[in-house]
């Protein structure tokens, strides 16, 4: 909101760079504070829920920009001003309530009885963060740094960040590219990536609940997907079948993470173990405001047939990082079930000898 109120370029830089320090923490904490809340595998529909809210914002203050810009002038305000003033109030309002209404952990939980409360802790795994946990471990700290998924998951992040979410820096050149009447009806042109990305990600995460389908191959065809579009925009000239595929690029990258974020959760072994991976393998998400511009900088404009084929090749990797990543982890369970199939063996031969001697 501070930013209505800036009369020049440092100002507005200042007001963006608190705005992003304090945003940066947001998501990693709604991921850890979830986390102590439902297992792993209850977190599909829930993460997609929460993201799908997220990218319904990149749609309403498109359509709310639009209406805003028929304010232009009231209270002597430029439109502009208004939008950041109107969008601020409801977080304002939120994070208020959120700071007295919403409990850290089950245990305290006042809308919960006390089986109920007892019912979500049982569900709870070992290896997800508990209230009484360590406030840091450093013991969980050294075999999350060893462990290689750790790395293939911030390979995973690291690329779809720069590759995939890059081209929303190119999206206002192809929108300008259609030609189109008004700064109004350029923003409603940034609505339907959103809004159709929303729905394919809640249809995806209530396919992964209902276990019809699993989490890696969706992410897996979803990058796969991200790459065909990029290889079309490699050779597309056309501006509106251009603006097609940067639509289609968007609503596949929309998908992926939340529909990975379950599985980041569900590698990490620990309360510390949960939250550095979480926070550090967000961080990385940032690389797309960060290295996005300058892979798809003016210069490369308007065709951005560099930055498309550099794209490509980060997919690339995303998808290899992804293969691995699911292999690893489809062996560590096979090994963690054989581990558990012999300690309950010895233990049944265990009771056979007691009652033998009994």
């Amino acid at each position: 909101m501070c930013q209505s109120a800036a009369h020049s370029h440092g100002g507005l830089l200042a007001c963006r760079f608190l705005l992003g320090l304090a945003e940066a923490g947001l998501w990693p904490a709604i991921m850890f504070h979830i986390s102590f809340w439902y297992p792993a595998d209850r977190l599909p529909l829930r993460i997609a829920l929460l993201s799908a809210c997220g990218q319904c914002s990149g749609t309403f203050s498109g359509l709310l920009a639009f209406a805003i810009a028929y304010l232009n002038g009231a209270a002597g305000l430029s439109g502009w001003r208004w939008v950041f003033i109107l969008e601020g109030i409801p977080a304002l309002i939120l994070g208020i309530a959120c700071l007295f209404c919403l409990p850290n952990y089950p245990e305290p939980a006042f809308f919960l009885s006390a089986q109920e409360r007892q019912a979500v802790l049982d569900a709870m795994p070992k290896n997800q963060p508990t209230a009484g946990s360590k406030t840091w471990d450093s013991e969980q700290v050294k075999a999350t740094l060893k462990d290689p998924v750790f790395y293939t998951f911030l390979l995973i992040w690291t690329c779809l960040a720069i590759g995939g979410w890059g081209v929303t820096v190119a999206f206002p050149s192809v929108i300008y590219a259609l030609r189109l009447q008004g700064t109004s009806i350029s923003q409603l042109m940034t609505m339907p990536p959103y809004a159709i990305g929303s729905v394919v990600l809640l249809l995806v995460a209530h396919l992964i609940r209902k276990k019809k389908v699993k989490a890696f191959p969706c992410a897996i065809a979803l990058e796969i997907g991200c790459c065909a579009c990029y290889v079309l925009l490699v050779v597309v000239r056309h501006a509106i079948v251009k603006y097609v595929f940067v639509c289609l690029t968007l609503v596949c990258c929309t998908a992926i993470l939340p529909i990975l974020w379950p599985e980041r959760i569900r590698a990490a072994q620990g309360t510390t173990s949960t939250g550095l991976a979480i926070g550090v393998t967000s961080s990385l998400a940032h690389l797309a405001g960060i290295v996005g511009p300058q892979l798809y900088q003016s210069r490369f404009g308007p065709t951005y047939q560099v930055s498309f084929v550099t794209s490509i090749g980060l997919l690339a990797v995303c998808i290899l990082a992804t293969v691995a990543s699911w292999a690893m982890l489809k062996r560590r369970e096979v090994v963690h079930a054989r581990r558990q199939s012999e300690e309950s063996i010895q233990g049944r031969g265990a009771s056979i000898a007691m009652c033998a001697e009994a």
